[in-house]
């Protein structure tokens, strides 16, 4: 299983378009807007590298609205509880 988290900038007054675009992806395990030089940052898991790259360029970036993303791939290892 890889986890990804997608940082996602939309164009402006799109953001629940987006939101609801992601929100039909069933890789798509957590969904949050965010302040700052992103829009939305989207959490995905998926059964590998290939998976979730397919995923993210062309799913995700045909969503109406995006305008562009960056993607941060998960360590490997036990998710710490804080």
């Amino acid at each position: 299983m890889v986890t990804g988290f997608v940082l996602i900038r939309v164009g402006a007054g799109q953001e629940r378009v987006v939101y609801r675009g992601l929100s039909g992806i069933s890789e798509v395990k957590g969904i949050q807007m965010v302040f700052g030089h992103y829009d939305i940052i989207a959490r995905l898991e998926s059964n590998d590298l290939n998976e979730l790259s397919e995923i993210v360029l062309e799913r995700i970036r045909n969503i109406e609205g995006v305008s562009t993303t960056t993607t941060l791939i998960a360590s490997e290892g036990e998710e710490e509880k804080l």
